[in-house]
């Protein structure tokens, strides 16, 4: 969160607005999905696109009739972009295993033969045979259609490979 420096009488008038739009961030809230358990969390950041848009009301670039409206606005953005920041994946591409130094050897078939042993007894059947069938194409899509499941249903299981395999990785 930004550091946002209000004067006394600015505060008392942000505290003022927040009492009348408070509603306006609950909406916000349920407008998002935000489960209930974590509106509270959420709330924090609705609160700072409502002091974002009294700072810009307080500047003079809106309209007193425009508040609402744009404060209803920043405040899913501020949310939403909460939201994203969290959401944020850490990936580690296959490739990663292929490139580091540990694999730099002349026995390279070896030590690729025996991480892919070990890596696929963490995975399911139903990821080991979508593992085994990916490895052939190196394409999500082409072996969706050559195991003749949906592409939602191929990249649903890519993503849990991948979790998976990054935690083999780092973990054993």
């Amino acid at each position: 969160m930004k550091n946002y420096a209000l004067s006394d009488e600015q505060e008392s008038r942000f505290l003022e607005v927040v009492e009348e739009h408070s509603s306006l961030i609950n909406i916000a809230l349920r407008k998002l999905n935000i489960p209930a358990g974590v509106r509270d969390e959420f709330y924090t950041f609705g609160l700072e696109g409502l002091l974002v848009s009294f700072l810009i009301l307080e500047e003079g670039k809106i309209e007193k009739q425009d508040f609402e409206r744009f404060a209803y606005v920043a405040i899913k953005r501020k949310i939403i972009d909460e939201i994203r920041r969290r959401n944020r994946k850490k990936e580690v591409a296959f490739d990663f295993v292929e490139n580091s130094k540990l694999f730099i050897s002349p026995n390279m078939d070896m030590v690729k033969f025996e991480f892919y042993n070990g890596f696929l007894e963490v995975l399911s059947p139903k990821e080991k045979k979508f593992f085994l069938a990916y490895l052939k194409t190196l394409n999500v899509k082409e072996t969706a259609k050559n195991l003749k499941i949906s592409k939602s249903n191929a990249y649903r299981l890519i993503e849990t490979i991948k979790l998976k395999g990054a935690k083999y990785m780092f973990v054993k």
